[in-house]
């Protein structure tokens, strides 16, 4: 099977996409919050905002955010997040690595021209189908071509 990066930006956000769109997130039952308003160790957030005692099922990976992702509309509805500058990748299984530091994929990254050497290769290995990055529009990259054509609609 030949996979292929597939790569775009939109006028849009994160927040907004969790809010309008969650039936596209929700077939990736898994997702690392990589970076919230450019923090790019979103675990540090937990204890301030007390997102521990609301999300029983997160866990800490380098840094990084992991937790099921229908727990992210909770996120979004109870507590100040998502507002700019933040990362988000899907997953359909659980995911084991972090995402590396050098694969960020928020503005002012322009992902179609610019996207990181050896993201497709991480994506394939850690079952990764979705990555999106907010902040000047949202950034997208995923292997399925079925969600980059719903993106694109």
């Amino acid at each position: 099977m030949n996979i292929k990066l597939l790569t775009g930006n939109i006028d849009y956000s994160i927040a907004m996409f969790i809010d309008k769109d969650f039936e596209v997130l929700s077939q990736f039952p898994y997702s690392i919050i990589s970076s919230i308003d450019s923090n790019r160790n979103p675990i540090d957030l937990i204890t301030d905002k007390e997102i521990a005692k609301t999300i029983s099922n997160f866990k800490d990976i380098s840094k990084q955010l992991s937790i099921l992702t229908k727990d992210l509309k909770k996120l979004l509805q109870e507590f100040d997040l998502f507002n700019g500058f933040d990362e988000i990748w899907f997953f359909s299984e659980i995911p084991k690595n972090p995402i590396p530091q050098a694969f960020w994929i928020t503005g002012p990254r322009e992902i179609q021209t610019d996207f990181p050497t050896g993201l497709l290769e991480w994506m394939e290995i850690n079952h990764c189908g979705l990555g999106l990055g907010d902040g000047i529009g949202m950034n997208y990259v995923t292997i399925y071509s079925n969600i980059s054509e719903y993106m694109n609609k």
